[in-house]
């Protein structure tokens, strides 16, 4: 059997700075739409259904599901909640009464992969 060894190159670094036009649009739009759901009593725990439309739940009983904060679905700024374990307890931010992970805004990979690719290395 051919064994192939593979050759890898440092390139270099790439500087990425996000448009105001971005900022105004994108990240704007997020912050927007948590706001209007906090603001006026609009944030609520969505659960996740099966196909057959009855509720998922974990291993330990709990129902599956998410606050119906921006999702990756949405667009390409979302927010997603993050903790220390992944018990369904566990959750340590209670908004309006609606309890959650500590939510992160993240960015879809893709996007800024098509970003840097437009940069040239430094």
């Amino acid at each position: 059997m051919m064994r192939r060894s593979m050759i890898m190159f440092f390139l270099g670094f790439k500087w990425y700075s996000f448009s105001d036009d971005f900022i105004d649009s994108e990240v704007r739009h997020v912050w927007k739409r948590m706001n209007s759901l906090i603001a006026d009593d609009k944030l609520a725990f969505v659960p996740q259904l099966k196909k057959d439309g009855t509720v998922r739940y974990n291993r330990n009983g709990f129902t599956r599901g998410a606050p119906n904060l921006p999702k990756a679905k949405d667009g390409i700024v979302f927010l997603r909640g993050a903790g220390e374990n992944s018990d369904s307890k566990n959750k340590p931010l209670v908004i309006n009464g609606v309890q959650m992970y500590h939510q992160n805004i993240w960015i879809k990979g893709a996007f800024i992969a098509g970003e840097l690719k437009k940069e040239e290395y430094l």
